[in-house]
């Protein structure tokens, strides 16, 4: 992929917001119209990667690497995806797993054994502090663990792990919701994930209330049938596969 993309601004009051349950709600309608979650899951990893790509600035030095934290569940395999594209256009990038290889689901895992399978390094546990400094720093950490799954309070391995992240100096990037904030309410787990960007996907969350706990937030567009946001009664905030940059109300 050649060329830093430049992202198109939709205002705040034009973001039509999903609760946790409608965004799941959309999924099982998309699926119920032919659109199966395997391949929201490819065009959302697809997306994942243009994003980190373009954020993360062009051209990206080779020798500072791109991290992508999964989880066990369809907000990792949506990482997984993103990483094989992103290694696909040249980027230096490595997968961290926060659980066992055997506890993730199904799908999630078919991509984790693509991107094995693509050369791209996998580790099954979060490095050491220390480790994720010296390889990470100055560079990129992607939060793919638990988007719109996440359930307060955090499990202490997954508190553990956002806490060790949070200490590096990297740009810190979150795809669909950081990990530790509620995608309905907002609330923040006090070791969330703290990123500096995030990408939601498909539509905004009701739970975004300040940049503290999101950063600058963006929105992807995915190939959800009409009828499907029709059925839901929610109108759609981006289309023809287009990436936005929301202007926050408190924005200059």
């Amino acid at each position: 992929m050649c060329g830093m993309e430049v992202f198109e601004t939709l205002r705040w009051e034009d973001a039509e917001p999903l609760s946790a349950q409608e965004s799941s709600e959309l999924d099982r309608l998309a699926a119920a119209s032919g659109v199966p979650v395997q391949d929201l899951m490819e065009c959302a990893g697809w997306q994942a990667a243009r994003w980190i790509a373009a954020v993360s600035g062009d051209p990206y030095p080779q020798e500072r690497r791109i991290g992508i934290v999964v989880g066990l569940g369809n907000n990792g395999g949506d990482g997984l995806v993103a990483a094989r594209h992103l290694a696909d256009w040249g980027y230096a990038v490595d997968v961290i797993c926060t659980g066992a290889e055997e506890r993730m689901r199904e799908l999630p895992h078919g991509h984790l054994l693509r991107a094995r399978r693509a050369g791209i390094p996998i580790a099954i546990s979060i490095p050491s502090r220390e480790v994720l400094a010296s390889t990470y720093g100055g560079g990129v950490l992607v939060d793919a663990i638990l988007g719109t799954g996440s359930v307060l309070p955090l499990r202490e391995e997954v508190a553990t792990a956002c806490r060790m992240l949070n200490t590096v100096h990297a740009r810190r990037l979150a795809i669909d919701v950081p990990t530790g904030v509620d995608a309905t309410t907002g609330e923040a787990d006090g070791d969330a994930f703290q990123p500096d960007a995030t990408l939601c996907l498909a539509a905004t969350k009701k739970g975004f209330r300040s940049p503290d706990a999101w950063g600058d937030v963006y929105v992807a567009d995915l190939p959800i049938p009409r009828s499907a946001w029709q059925e839901l009664g929610k109108p759609r905030s981006v289309d023809r596969g287009r990436i936005v940059r929301i202007a926050c109300p408190n924005d200059a």
